[in-house]
């Protein structure tokens, strides 16, 4: 149980960590230390860098470090098979979500590369941003708003 309060105690700082970052307060702070461009080209990778960290290297290496093969608690069958539902919808929630985007646009690559082409150009214009300058509402964004977060936590309650 006390793995699952440490697990569980991670995501929080994850979506802690999420919810501030990607404030509009945030941004416009952060614009004002290093600058609009590098808010507008940088930040999302930078941010999705540190995401990873805070899910995998923290949660994911914790865990692994700390697995046992001694059960902790021992499921009747029938909610062992209700968890394994549980995590098969969290990654069907997942996979409809990425499906639908650009990946090099969500983890900010896209951006990036056009930050570094355009580093010597003033003259750069914003690059437009599913869900930042336009609200994403069709799949699974029609559901759910963030779709990844609900996917992934879907999975861990069903862990």
């Amino acid at each position: 149980m006390n793995l699952a309060l440490t697990a569980f105690g991670f995501y929080l700082l994850f979506a802690l960590f999420h919810s501030v970052t990607a404030h509009e307060i945030f941004k416009t702070w952060l614009a004002r230390q290093f600058g609009q461009y590098f808010v507008e080209h940088f930040w999302r990778l930078i941010y999705c860098v540190v995401s990873y960290f805070l899910l995998y290297h923290v949660f994911g290496a914790y865990v692994l470090a700390h697995e046992t093969y001694e059960p902790v608690i021992i499921y009747p069958y029938w909610l062992r098979e209700i968890l394994t539902v549980v995590r098969l919808v969290g990654i069907t929630v997942n996979y409809w979500a990425y499906i639908q985007l650009d990946y090099f646009e969500f983890w900010g690559i896209k951006q990036a590369w056009q930050g570094i082409l355009d580093w010597r150009n003033p003259s750069w214009r914003p690059i437009p941003l599913a869900g930042v300058q336009r609200l994403e509402v069709k799949g699974i964004y029609h559901f759910c708003r963030h779709p990844a977060l609900a996917g992934g936590f879907l999975f861990m309650v069903g862990l």
